[in-house]
């Protein structure tokens, strides 16, 4: 059984974690564990996707690049979400902080891959 497999009864935890936790270190793993979950286990993307876009705004978009980088990871597994994710990159674009900008790009890029 991979890790993914084993993580993924715990995504309900995580989300919790990543929506409420003040520890930065405990959202970064969560993100973390998150992304790995719905790569590696394709039937929980849906379920994993809506959390880790409400937690772009949150938190003063601390993790904002994590969660752009893991999204962009998504992307290239799951093409039926490239156009709402390559849209979501497209709104993080401008953001004041440099590696936001770099992963939101890098999101985009990941987006308009091959279909």
């Amino acid at each position: 059984m991979s890790a993914p497999t084993l993580v993924a009864p715990s995504v309900p935890r995580l989300t919790a974690l990543l929506e409420t936790d003040r520890s930065v270190i405990v959202r970064d793993h969560a993100v973390d564990a998150l992304v790995a979950v719905a790569c590696g286990v394709p039937d929980k993307v849906d379920v994993i996707v809506r959390p880790l876009l409400n937690a772009l705004d949150r938190w003063d978009g601390k993790q904002a690049a994590r969660i752009l980088t893991g999204l962009a990871a998504i992307a290239r597994i799951s093409p039926g979400l490239r156009d709402e994710l390559g849209g979501v990159g497209m709104l993080w674009n401008d953001h004041p902080r440099p590696g936001v900008r770099k992963a939101a790009r890098a999101l985009v890029r990941a987006a308009d891959g091959p279909r």
